[in-house]
């Protein structure tokens, strides 16, 4: 251990870099193969190159803006909630 860390890798600069090639090369390969492999749809949007790209990211952002409501609704309480 040193520095008090147990694991430094991901704070080299120069690691985070060739994890963000690595990245975005795999993204890119997937999006390829997209175009490539013979799809079974039940939905006809299922059909377009991407879809499930598109269907994850939205339904993240739909996860996302949810619990922000729920947050400002249920669970945040006012600052001076405990006194």
């Amino acid at each position: 251990m040193r520095d008090g860390k147990e694991f430094t890798y991901f704070d080299k600069k120069e690691n985070m870099r060739w994890i963000k090639i690595l990245f975005f090369a795999v993204l890119i390969v997937l999006v390829l193969l997209d175009f490539v492999v013979k799809k079974h749809p039940h939905y006809s949007w299922e059909a377009l190159p991407g879809a499930y790209a598109v269907y994850g990211f939205l339904s993240c952002v739909v996860i996302v803006a949810v619990s922000k409501v729920i947050g400002k609704l249920f669970l945040q309480r006012k600052e001076d909630y405990y006194d």
